[in-house]
């Protein structure tokens, strides 16, 4: 007998790491909607078991981030209605807040994102371009002393970090439009 719910192993990792990944974001836009921490961790445990149910609904070319705030939402309104009526704010005022909170947690998982391509864009990179890299923003030594120190001019070492930074922002970009499943 197979149950629709039934999730296989390798979907239960999926949704761990996907859920690990999201839950800052999460968190922080649950956070915005409720008076205490001790609140928003309750609802952030009540919302991961619904996305936990609801995984085999989740389309994977979407947001996470957006989907699983959309269930927060639902689940912090859920629990609201169960407490005293301690707040003065209004449903209304509630949802605009939580809208203006879910564009914020859109923001951080694109900025997520985007740092996950630019590592992996930077691991693909040639040893000499990434020394390239390192010595001049991780280290900061000037242009100048880059190319004392390997036998090139100035304007070469100039030159070439300009073509590495333009590869990995054409990298970057092609990553994001694959993730985005554009």
């Amino acid at each position: 007998m197979h149950d629709k719910n039934c999730i296989d192993a390798a979907s239960a990792e999926r949704f761990v790491r996907t859920f690990a990944n999201a839950q800052p974001s999460i968190f922080r836009f649950v956070q915005t909607l409720l008076p205490s921490v001790q609140d928003a961790e309750e609802v952030v445990q009540e919302t991961s078991v619904v996305l936990w149910k609801k995984w085999s609904e989740y389309d994977p070319e979407k947001n996470f981030v957006t989907w699983a705030c959309g269930v927060a939402r639902l689940e912090v309104f859920r629990y609201l209605r169960g407490q005293p009526k301690v707040l003065h704010l209004s449903e209304d005022v509630l949802t605009h807040i939580a809208d203006l909170a879910l564009d914020e947690a859109r923001q951080d998982s694109r900025q997520s994102d985007s740092m996950d391509a630019l590592n992996a864009c930077l691991g693909e990179l040639s040893s000499k371009d990434s020394n390239l890299l390192t010595m001049r923003y991780r280290r900061g030594i000037a242009v100048v002393d880059i190319a004392e120190e390997v036998g090139l001019a100035k304007s070469t070492v100039f030159e070439t970090l300009k073509k590495i930074r333009a590869r990995l922002m054409r990298c970057v970009e092609r990553r994001l439009k694959i993730a985005e499943g554009a």
